[in-house]
């Protein structure tokens, strides 16, 4: 699926990085998303928002990020992720390594962000640019899924969406686990071709494999 166009008109053509921030965007969902470089010069972005209004608050939060990386008072070990929570947005930062970083735009009184979102995008961006994905997504492999669930049995997931059809599944049962989150749910399946595969469904009915389904 492509992402949502934005109401704007872009000033840059599209690159690798875009379908990444636009999933995120749409995932979230988020206003805005963009990677910056260093100096806070926007690489590329995508969503709704206003590109001029998401450049300048990249730009900013990239200084924030910068002078938190700097010092050791204030952060202890590598900057892992920012949020900041404003008047009318929540802004959060995810380094890239020393020379980029992910900065997503949240609509006013968001404040948690999915994770596992945030785990998919981090590495789709890390592999079109190149970059040694960060630890703290080095071991995730999260990737959303499109799920039909059945509803008469709790919602638990029935079919997977995979290569255009919908895929049956065998659930063996509920997971539960100190990384699940307050309304979030998991169960432990098995595809026809014998995959196994932890599902997750978040409170605003996304659902993450924990591995790629291959059917």
């Amino acid at each position: 699926m492509k992402p949502k166009p934005s109401l704007f008109p872009r000033e840059q053509a599209p690159s690798g990085f875009y379908a990444p921030l636009g999933r995120l965007c749409r995932v979230l969902p988020a206003e805005s998303a963009a990677v910056v470089d260093r100096d806070g010069e926007t690489v590329d972005f995508a969503g709704e928002g206003d590109p001029f209004a998401t450049k300048v608050a990249a730009a900013e939060l990239q200084l924030v990020v910068m002078r938190c990386a700097a010092a050791p008072r204030i952060c202890v070990g590598p900057l892992q992720k920012l949020t900041v929570r404003a008047g009318n947005a929540t802004l959060v930062a995810v380094p890239l390594g020393p020379d980029y970083t992910l900065i997503v735009h949240l609509p006013r009184g968001r404040f948690q962000t999915s994770q596992r979102a945030l785990s998919q995008a981090v590495r789709a961006l890390c592999a079109e640019g190149e970059l040694p994905v960060p630890n703290t997504f080095a071991r995730d492999e999260w990737v959303q899924v499109r799920v039909r669930d059945d509803r008469s049995r709790s919602r638990r997931p029935a079919a997977v969406w995979i290569f255009d059809e919908w895929t049956p599944l065998h659930v063996f049962g509920r997971v539960r686990g100190a990384d699940l989150a307050k309304n979030e749910v998991a169960y432990r399946v098995q595809l026809v071709s014998g995959q196994e595969a932890t599902l997750v469904r978040e409170p605003l009915g996304r659902w993450f494999s924990d591995k790629p389904l291959v059917g």
